[in-house]
Parts: structure tokens; sequence; C-alpha cells
């Protein structure tokens, strides 16, 4: 069996020198750091100024989808990744780290008050805490998660 690295076979599939070079460029930038905030254990308009009051910039990703608005995944500057995994907040539940797409899931899906939810990917959990997050919030519901 021959073994293709990685970027050969994508160099395979866009031909386009372009692209290619696009795709390449992709891989050098790096991924911001983002988190999601768990509603059930704190206000937004608590968390998001103590962040500020430590000299963290949080920015929302622009995800506009006509006229709904997604306020409780951030993406977070200024802070160091172990820094922001050890952090007490962290630690006790108010935020997950997490990528943005993942963090957005739960908000898309939209579970409603009742709703019975079987999450089928839910390594390593991030999704599922956000469902019942949601679902918690609405007064009832049930996640079942592999």
């Amino acid at each position: 069996m021959k073994t293709t690295s990685y970027l050969d076979f994508i160099a395979q599939l866009l031909t386009n020198e372009d692209e290619f070079s696009a795709f390449k460029a992709c891989y050098q930038q790096t991924i911001p750091k983002s988190i999601k905030l768990i509603n059930s254990k704190a206000k937004k308009a608590d968390l998001l100024p103590y962040f500020t009051d430590q000299g963290r910039q949080l920015e929302y990703p622009d995800l506009s989808d006509g006229n709904k608005k997604y306020d409780d995944v951030c993406y977070v500057h200024n802070y160091h990744t172990k820094t922001l995994g050890t952090h007490f907040l962290h630690q006790g539940g108010f935020f997950y780290i997490q990528e943005v797409a993942a963090a957005l899931s739960a908000q898309v899906l939209n579970p409603e008050k009742g709703d019975l939810v079987l999450d089928l990917c839910a390594s390593p959990g991030g999704k599922t805490i956000q469902l019942a997050d949601k679902l918690l919030s609405s007064g009832e519901g049930f996640v079942l998660a592999n």
C-alpha cells in the first residue's frame, strides 16, 4: 500500500495552485480560543465584565443568522491556554473551553421545553452539557448521551 502525506493528498484534490496555496495558508493561522458561557451557572452580564476587568478581551464571532444572535459563545484574546483551563470559573463550570463550531450546536438544534434529546456524538461532552443547560433553563427535558 502506498502512503501519501496529507498535503500531497489534498494537492491531488485541489489541482488549482491558488486554491491549494490558500488551503495551506489556512493551516498557518492560529485558531483563537473560544469559550461557551454556561447560562444556568451565571448571567452573561456578570461574567463578561469580570473578564474585561482582568484585562481579557472577549469578542463575539460574526455568526449572524438573520435576527438570531449567538452571544454566549466568545473568542478569548490575551489569555494563555493553560491559564484559561485552570481558571476558577472554568473549574466551577461557569464556562466551557470549546471551538465555536461545536459550541453552537445546541443553539442551532434549539431543543424546547419537554424535548427528549439523544446525543450519539457525546465525547468529550461539551455539546451534551449545552443541550442539558438549554433544557434546564426551559424547565424540563431529557438528554441521553453515549
